[in-house]
Parts: C-alpha cells; sequence; structure tokens
C-alpha cells in the first residue's frame, strides 16, 4: 500500500496581508462604531469653547482620526486597576472640569458663564447688530438660547435706542423679541422710553401705536407685560381710541386691547365706539375695530354697541357692504335680543338686492334666511382693513 504523500508547498509563502480577510458582520459594524466615536459628536457645538478645545486636542474632532485614536478606541473600555473600587473607575462626564473652565471663564472677564455656546460676537455688539437684516436675526437667536441673566445683559444695550429700534425695518424685532423673552420686570425700560415719547408736546404711546412698527412693540407689551406695567400706556391708548380706530396702524393696536386687554378697558373702547357709530361704522379701519369689540368684552356692552348701530339710518346696510363692515353687521345680528334683531331684518331686507349684488353683503344677505353661520369668517386674530397689502405682521422673527 503506497504511502501518502505530503501536501505539496508553494515555493513562496503568503503574506496574511497581501489577501486582505472578509471582515465578519459583527466586527463591520463595530468598526462603524469606533470610526464614529472619532467624530465630533453634534452636540458638542453647545459645549463652551474651552471644553470644545479641549475636546479637539483629545481626538475627537474629524482631523485628529488617526490610527493612534483609532486604536485607543478599539481596545476599549479599561477594566479597573486591582485594588481600587471600581465604581471610581466608570467613564463619566467632566462635570467638575466642566465647571472649572466656566469659573476659570467668568474670572477672566467675560460678561456670563454661558457666553462662550450662546453669545459670541453678540454681546456688545447689540445695537450695531440690531440695525442689519442679518445682526438682528442673530440677536433674536441669542436672546432665545441665552439665561434670563444674560438675556437682559443683552436687552440693556438697547437701553436709550428704544424709539431709533422702534423705526427700524430690522431693529424693532428685536425690541418684540425682547418683550417675549425678558421676564416682565426686565422690559419695564422700554415701557419708560416709550412713554417719554420722541419729541417734545407729544404722547408716546399714541405716537407708537400710529408707526408701522411700534404698533406691533406695543401689541407685545400688551401680551406679555403685567397690566400695572402698561396701564399709563393702556389708558393714553383709550383716551385717544377714536381716533386710533380710524388709523391704518393705530387699529390694530386698538383690536389687540379688545382681544387682550382688562374688561374696564375694553368696556370703555365699545363705549367710544358706540358714542362714535356714525363716523366709526363709515371708516374703512374703524369697522374692523367695531368687529372686534362685537365678538369681544361683556355681552350688554356688544347689545349696546350693536343697537347703536341701528340708531343711525340706513349705517347697518351701509356697513354690510364692506369687507369687514360685513363681519360686524353678522355679529350685531348675533348679538341683538329677538325685538331688536327683527328691526335689523327689516332694515336689511330693504337693499336685499342691493346686498346680495355686493361681494361682501351676499353672506349678510344669506344670514337673513339663515343659510350661514353668522359668525364665519375672521373672528379671534387681527382684521386687515385693507387686505393683504395692509397685513399687519405678527411674527417676531423676521427682520
Amino acid at each position: 500500500m503506497a504511502a501518502h504523500s505530503a501536501p505539496p508547498t508553494c515555493s513562496k509563502a503568503i503574506s496574511a496581508d497581501a489577501v486582505p480577510m472578509p471582515m465578519a458582520l459583527p466586527a463591520r459594524a463595530i468598526r462603524s462604531r469606533l470610526l464614529a466615536a472619532v467624530e465630533t459628536p453634534s452636540w458638542a457645538v453647545y459645549l463652551p469653547r474651552l471644553q470644545l478645545d479641549e475636546t479637539d486636542a483629545d481626538g475627537l474632532s474629524p482631523g485628529s482620526a488617526d490610527k493612534t485614536s483609532l486604536a485607543r478606541h478599539s481596545q476599549g473600555p479599561r477594566r479597573p486597576e486591582l485594588g481600587k473600587d471600581a465604581s471610581h473607575q466608570e467613564v463619566r462626564p467632566d462635570f467638575e472640569g466642566l465647571g472649572h473652565q466656566v469659573q476659570h471663564a467668568t474670572n477672566s472677564g467675560a460678561l456670563q458663564p454661558s457666553q462662550h455656546s450662546v453669545l459670541p460676537g453678540v454681546a456688545r455688539h447689540v445695537w450695531s447688530l440690531s440695525r442689519d437684516v442679518n445682526g438682528c436675526r442673530k440677536v433674536q437667536n441669542a436672546l432665545e438660547a441665552a439665561t434670563d441673566e444674560d438675556r437682559q445683559a443683552l436687552a440693556l444695550e438697547l437701553e436709550g435706542h428704544v424709539w431709533e429700534a422702534m423705526r427700524c425695518p430690522h431693529a424693532n424685532y428685536v425690541i418684540q423679541k425682547c418683550i417675549v423673552t425678558l421676564r416682565p420686570q426686565a422690559a419695564q425700560f422700554i415701557i419708560d422710553e416709550i412713554m417719554r415719547g420722541s419729541g417734545a408736546g407729544c404722547n408716546g404711546a399714541s405716537q407708537a401705536a400710529r408707526h408701522r412698527y411700534g404698533c406691533r412693540i406695543l401689541e407685545r407689551l400688551i401680551e406679555h407685560c403685567f397690566p400695572e406695567q402698561v396701564r399709563l400706556i393702556v389708558e393714553e391708548l383709550v383716551n385717544d381710541a377714536v381716533s386710533l380706530a380710524k388709523h391704518p396702524y393705530g387699529n390694530y393696536v386698538m383690536q389687540h386691547l379688545l382681544e387682550h386687554g382688562q374688561q374696564e378697558h375694553r368696556r370703555r373702547i365699545t363705549k367710544l365706539l358706540q358714542q362714535n357709530a356714525h363716523t366709526a361704522g363709515l371708516d374703512c379701519y374703524a369697522r374692523a375695530v367695531i368687529s372686534k369689540a362685537l365678538s369681544h368684552g361683556q355681552r350688554e356692552d356688544q347689545v349696546s354697541l350693536a343697537r347703536a348701530l341701528l340708531l343711525e339710518p340706513g349705517l347697518i346696510c351701509t356697513i354690510a357692504r364692506t369687507r369687514h363692515g360685513h363681519i360686524a353687521a353678522k355679529f350685531a345680528l348675533q348679538s341683538l335680543d329677538d325685538v331688536d334683531r327683527e328691526e335689523a331684518y327689516r332694515q336689511l331686507s330693504q337693499d336685499i338686492e342691493v346686498l346680495r349684488a355686493s361681494r361682501y353683503g351676499r353672506f349678510v344677505a344669506a344670514c337673513l334666511h339663515g343659510a350661514a353661520p353668522l359668525a364665519s369668517g375672521p373672528s379671534s386674530s387681527s382684521l386687515h382693513p385693507r387686505g393683504s397689502s395692509m397685513a399687519h405682521a405678527h411674527a417676531v422673527g423676521g427682520g
């Protein structure tokens, strides 16, 4: 029986590096995670700059993903040394080191601890940035992200510039953002500067209400400040309610007071509209304020205003054919009792054909026969008397 011969041998040994071995799936998964571990995580942008610099130096930045760092990560977690408590060997975030760096940054003259991550390039430059289309957005973002203390420090850089900012197409958004994000007490300087006015003999609140951007700032103050804080502003506005209701921008402030103001002020505005129903009902801007008054406030005040519209001959039919007047007419029908509603139906029925031929009057004509809901159309948001070209921007965040 022939003996088995040895297998033939290659004359040249094959190196392990010459033919790469396919990597198993678990190994590929581990390798991809290790590679990801050497890249800066997305949340690292929120670290203070000192901490971020140390992180980059430690090999977490994409540029430092060399073989040494990869090998260090691929070795896995270190085992606790013998003779020591393993609990002290856990890998934890270096909160103590971070706290030391924050304290160091504070002592070195930085305004606030969070300035490294939130306020770079903004602190001490708020006023100049606020007047720029891109800079104003940067300031608004900083106000959103800052702490209360940092936010107040940023806002105080605008002290003495409120009226100039109010007239600026960019800086007015920063003032609005200050009011929205600051605590009410911290926004007091804005109220004080508005009340002082921008010229001799000028009522600051009424003047601001008539400005394209100033009216927005007053709305934010009414929304976010304490009633006692804005009492003087509101008193001045209410005393000038009829004139402001007829103004292209002042009417928005009146609508805002009727929606967000105190009950006593809503009642006084409604009373003034009632006493001036004829002139207010014939004004395109004031009709939007009348609509708001008929949809907000006390029931008895709404009834009194609706009756005042009926007492003026032909007024209810006239306003029913206009864009915001037809909304006021429908709210008036909804507010009146049975006897007064019959009188309103009678007056409107006399011009039924004219109403049906009108773009807006046809909605009121349909209400006479119950073909449409009485409260249809815009009611809770500010009404825009001149359509989209005069639409009032309420968003705080543009520029």
